[in-house]
């Protein structure tokens, strides 16, 4: 159902679902920064968001919606404060029409967990986000101090230690994105065994069961978004630990590769895949629980939600690949979750923070957040770049114009893909192609299955930096760039 976050002061579009976007007759991308309504919205600072979510139904009201084409909506909304937030943010529900309800009081209050559902999945997306910025902050700031040759080797091994705890932050924010927008995989090729390995353990803390684990050496390397992979591979965890909570026992996790023709009789498709399961000595499956154990909400535990097989299957799918289960009653059950693979690729290692190239030139930096603004000069005086920094689209389109009139024209710019209350990436990218056809711009979001993010060159960039990133990846996007190797469609 369509939904909102907004400022409370002025009613600014801060984010919005599909469903909103389509209720305003415009695209998510475009509605931050307009005005949802001219009325104040101002239910009880009380009344927060985790009271309305709790609760079959909130203060409602008939509203003005403004849409996009500059015509008024009225519309029934619930609107209820950002808990913790101090009241400055709102969500905004529209809630179901009259024509909508009829289906009596049981349809409306399915129409209505909807909308809870949807709400609360806008509001993870928007936490998403700015755990992302934060995280820019600190991963870009470690990059540098690693980069400190005064430092000892203890302290550098403590730095080591702190990028890697933020790196597991950024897999969980992933996941939060990925509940929050249907969350399209972004793909690169990885190593599984170190997310196993992770994932795994992560999911069995605090509980009697031992992880054992047989991943061969020789694994094929997978192309997949690790982040939602690492979510599946936790919710199967998860499900074993669940299944013998009462004695304890052991989660076995193997992977072994899975040749063509192998793939083909399996039924999986014609390329080579991974496969990666796992193993309880649980109660098993009951023979007529094994065709709904996939199906939404569907559980057997008195704690369960029901969403965390449905979950993984769907990013199996999403994948090109397939999640399949094997179980006999009293015999436990094993996950089978199958994951295209590129045999003969080998997985790039990072480099270290001492690495990075030596570049020149000038960059125009674009992000409303302040932690990053301050960041973002000595990152890139560190890569060799002269610097300068605006905080929105206006900014940065001013900026360029004034460097073309000297005779200083940026080598790139760097842009924001969304800023509230102001002009974000894509339109600021739009009047700077007006002004110079070969700007080099890169795109930069803690969105990354955004559309524009997954399909930039479509929207005039030539690269993309996914939020939060450290500085050898931050260097190697601009790399490609000066190098000539991102160009926009």
């Amino acid at each position: 159902m369509p939904a909102w976050i907004c400022t409370a002061a002025t009613m600014e579009i801060l984010a919005a679902n599909a469903s909103g976007a389509a209720h305003l007759g415009g695209r998510r991308e475009t509605l931050a920064g307009r005005v949802l309504t001219g009325e104040k919205l101002a239910p009880p600072a009380s009344y927060a968001l985790t009271a309305w979510a709790a609760s079959a139904s909130g203060p409602e009201r008939m509203c003005a919606l403004q849409c996009v084409d500059g015509t008024l909506l009225q519309t029934r909304v619930v609107a209820t404060p950002l808990d913790g937030d101090g009241a400055q943010r709102l969500l905004v529900v529209a809630l179901p029409t009259p024509a909508e309800r009829e289906g009596g009081p049981r349809g409306e209050e399915e129409l209505l967990r909807a909308a809870k559902r949807e709400s609360i999945e806008l509001l993870a997306g928007g936490v998403a986000h700015d755990f992302n910025n934060l995280l820019t902050a600190l991963l870009g700031n470690l990059s540098l101090a690693r980069m400190d040759t005064g430092i000892t080797d203890t302290v550098q091994e403590w730095l080591v230690e702190a990028e890697k705890a933020a790196g597991r932050a950024r897999d969980l924010t992933h996941q939060l994105l990925t509940f929050s927008r249907g969350g399209e995989p972004v793909r690169r090729l990885v190593d599984l065994g170190v997310y196993l390995r992770e994932a795994a353990l992560f999911a069995r803390q605090g509980s009697r069961v031992r992880c054992d684990f047989a991943l061969p050496g020789d694994l094929w390397p997978a192309e997949v978004d690790a982040g939602q992979i690492g979510q599946v591979v936790h919710n199967l965890v998860l499900n074993a630990v669940q299944a013998m909570a009462a004695a304890g026992g052991v989660v076995t996790i193997t992977a072994r590769n899975v040749p063509r023709d192998l793939a083909r009789q399996l039924g999986l498709g014609s390329g080579a895949f991974v496969v990666v399961a796992v193993a309880d000595e649980g109660p098993g499956i009951r023979p007529e629980e094994m065709p709904r154990i996939f199906q939404p909400y569907f559980t057997t535990k008195r704690e369960g939600t029901g969403l965390g097989l449905a979950t993984s299957q769907a990013i199996a799918r999403r994948h090109s690949g397939a999640l399949r289960v094997e179980s006999q009653p009293g015999q436990g059950a094993t996950f089978l979750l199958y994951l295209p693979a590129k045999p003969g690729l080998r997985v790039e290692k990072e480099t270290g923070a001492a690495s990075v190239p030596t570049m020149s030139g000038r960059v125009l930096f674009m992000d409303d957040e302040s932690s990053i603004r301050q960041l973002a000069p000595n990152l890139l005086r560190r890569l060799g770049f002269e610097a300068e920094v605006v905080c929105d689209g206006a900014e940065a389109v001013a900026a360029y114009q004034r460097s073309m009139a000297e005779g200083r024209r940026f080598d790139m710019v760097i842009l924001d893909l969304t800023v509230p209350a102001g002009m974000g990436g894509c339109e600021a990218v739009r009047l700077l192609r007006e002004i110079d056809p070969a700007v080099h711009a890169i795109v930069s979001s803690g969105y990354a299955s955004d559309p524009v993010m997954i399909d930039y060159r479509a929207h005039g960039f030539c690269d993309v930096v996914t939020k939060p990133y450290c500085l050898n990846v931050f260097a190697s996007v601009l790399s490609r760039v000066m190098e000539g190797d991102a160009a926009p469609a």
